[in-house]
Order: C-alpha cells, then sequence, then structure tokens
C-alpha cells in the first residue's frame, strides 16, 4: 500500500523500490538451510575446519549406527 509519504514529490509516481539484491541472497541461504544434510555438515563444521574423508566416514558410521541391523538369515 502506497501513501503520500512514499510519493517523489510533484509527481504520481510511487518511489522507487529499494534494490532487491538483498532479498535474493536471504532467498537463497534460506534454501541452503532447508536441506537436512546441509544442516548435518555445517554443524559438522561448526567448532573446526575438517577434511572431506573425515567428513564422509562420520557420516557413513553415523548413518550404519542408525540404520538397525538385519537379521542374518542361515
Amino acid at each position: 500500500m502506497t501513501g503520500p509519504q512514499d510519493m517523489d514529490r510533484g509527481t504520481s509516481a510511487p518511489a522507487a523500490l529499494p534494490d532487491d539484491a538483498a532479498y535474493r541472497e536471504h532467498a537463497e541461504l534460506c534454501k541452503v538451510l532447508t536441506d537436512p544434510k546441509r544442516l548435518l555438515l555445517i554443524d559438522a563444521l561448526r567448532h573446526a575446519e575438517r577434511c572431506a574423508g573425515d567428513l564422509v566416514h562420520q557420516f557413513v558410521a553415523d548413518r550404519r549406527a542408525a540404520v538397525p541391523a538385519e537379521p542374518s538369515r542361515r
């Protein structure tokens, strides 16, 4: 909604909207933060740098621990 304060003096056109680059950047960041796997990586890197191999080993081990073992078929 526009009001008199939003109009340029002497014209009937509304004032120009601010550049929306900041809004685009914010939207991109929000997209990144909606992926659970990316959040896991961010959390793993929160306290210190880690090499990719260490991260792979951690996530593979965590995934194996989270999946119940299948009963053996004999």
